[in-house]
């Protein structure tokens, strides 16, 4: 509403309209349910559901719209103040984004339980619906005639007479054979049943209808399993999920991509130490690989997001530690980790493989590590995370579940930004052109760095194998990786054709590697 400010301000205020925008829907889709019960006591229930199932998802639909307006507007914002200011936000600046941003998961999960709880109350009123409809039927089967009506009656006398001549309901029958003359004569019974047993399974009621096969109206079995109600809506939900839970990534993912956006063209890559210049003590440092580790310290880059992710830790627990907050965002993080596979499918192009629909989920198992024991040099990774996991098993019996809960959650986002920091590092790697002697030590400094970072987070799964691998890699020179990748391809003994097709995509990167480092020979 045209509201100016800082980035963070335009943030909260457009947060705080949706959270009071997003729930208004239902109380207009109340007030639809109370008119189909007032107007069509139960008929024609097909045309009712759908029209309030299309009125929510076209609401959902606008929301995850605006919030993907939203979040291009940050982004927006965010490179424009970098054009303008290079240096890096402050840690509490960083704090307020998160904890705003994960105010959109909060609003996501409140709107999941307010649709399930629409979906509880509809069900209700239709098993209502159904008994008075089930009544009105059981009279015609008498045929008498009674002295007086209720207003209930009457109003189920006049609903269906307007909508018993639509008979758009389609429903399974068991079909009984007729005669011509029973056919005609039962016609208007048929329909009757028809829409009364459609609306029997929207409503999910199975109560027992042999008592009404008695006019000839064939009627599904009361064992029928009920009708989802709001398809389409439940379909877009999981899309407005998915797009709170790509905010928040965003958000949180924000400093990585601007350090990582021009990592591949630094000079230092390709720079070379001054000829004749080096003494014999730096030269036999710089040939021993535990003494370059501690002799080349990490580039400013890599420093500013091992620095981001350490704070992310602060940053998310304030909101962890809101239990109701927490079980509302709870509701929408199912498949929150997918928001890094386009990370990691990238790192898979820049390989020059080609993992078309991926059916043997090679991403996958590239993300998670554990099917790279067998190609990558350290093969005990898996042992230390067993491990850690059984060191994590213990703790957990001396903390509260609320304590549990909150941790889980924090780990789980710093799962997935410290999945996708791995994975574009990974890729920006094997984007550098050339690596010289001296860039390969500065990058190993790098790696190295943020091994250290991820091992502090104690953070299942991280640091990811091909962090240690790719450092490993620096230390040789171009014919020894050749070399070696020519000794070690043997199908890589994973055992199976996805773990083969994981095996061929580090082979690749190794290849690619070495490309680099003999280049930088030419």
């Amino acid at each position: 509403d045209g509201v100016g400010g800082t980035p963070l301000d335009i943030l909260q205020n457009a947060v705080d309209q949706l959270t009071k925008l997003s729930i208004y829907i239902f109380p207009i889709a109340e007030g639809s349910l109370a008119r189909y019960e007032l107007l069509n006591s139960g008929y024609q229930i097909t045309k009712a559901i759908q029209t309030m199932d299309t009125l929510i998802s076209n609401h959902i639909s606008e929301l995850s719209i605006s919030i993907n307006t939203l979040s291009a507007t940050l982004a927006s914002s965010n490179d424009t103040a970098n054009d303008n200011n290079s240096s890096t936000p402050n840690v509490t600046l960083e704090e307020e984004y998160v904890q705003c941003a994960l105010e959109m998961l909060k609003m996501a999960g409140s709107f999941t339980r307010a649709l399930r709880s629409f979906e509880t109350l509809t069900r209700d009123r239709l098993k209502n619906l159904c008994t008075g409809m089930r009544a009105g039927l059981t009279q015609m089967e008498g045929g008498n005639t009674p002295d007086s009506l209720s207003i209930v009656e009457v109003r189920g006398l006049l609903s269906r007479y307007v909508c018993n001549n639509h008979q758009e309901e389609e429903v399974t029958t068991t079909n009984k054979t007729t005669t011509p003359s029973q056919s005609s004569k039962r016609k208007g019974g048929n329909v009757k049943l028809s829409q009364f047993v459609q609306l029997q399974r929207y409503a999910g009621d199975t109560t027992n209808n042999r008592s009404l096969g008695n006019s000839g109206g064939s009627i599904v079995p009361s064992t029928s399993s009920p009708i989802q109600l709001f398809t389409k809506s439940i379909d877009v939900m999981s899309k407005l999920a998915s797009t709170c839970q790509t905010f928040v990534f965003d958000v949180c993912y924000a400093i990585p991509r601007n350090c990582f956006a021009s990592m591949s063209s630094l000079s230092i890559w390709r720079e070379e130490e001054p000829s004749g210049l080096l003494s014999a003590f730096d030269s036999m440092v710089h040939s021993n690989a535990n003494a370059t580790n501690y002799s080349t310290l990490p580039q400013q880059y890599i420093t500013q997001v091992g620095e981001h992710i350490l704070a992310l830790v602060q940053a998310l627990e304030p909101f962890a530690s809101n239990e109701h907050a927490l079980e509302l965002a709870n509701e929408v993080m199912d498949g929150v980790g997918d928001v890094a596979i386009p990370f990691w499918k990238e790192f898979v192009t820049s390989t020059g493989s080609i993992v078309e629909n991926d059916e043997n989920g090679v991403i996958a198992s590239l993300m998670d590590g554990k099917d790279l024991k067998h190609v990558v040099t350290h093969h005990d990774f898996h042992e230390e995370e067993e491990e850690e996991e059984e060191e994590e098993d213990d703790d957990h019996e001396e903390i509260d579940e609320s304590e549990r809960k909150s941790a889980a959650f924090c780990n789980q986002w710093l799962d997935v930004i410290g999945s996708a920091v791995t994975g574009r590092l990974l890729e920006r790697i094997l984007r550098i052109p050339r690596l010289s002697k001296k860039g390969g030590g500065k990058l190993l400094a790098d790696l190295n760095y943020l091994v250290n970072v991820f091992s502090a987070l104690g953070i299942t799964g991280h640091p990811h194998p091909l962090l240690n691998h790719f450092g490993s890699l620096m230390n040789m020179d171009g014919n020894d990786i050749r070399e070696k990748i020519e000794e070690d391809y043997d199908g890589d003994g994973v055992g199976d054709e996805g773990g083969a097709e994981v095996g061929k995509v580090v082979r690749a990167a190794e290849g690619r590697i070495a490309t680099m480092k003999m280049m930088a020979l030419r």
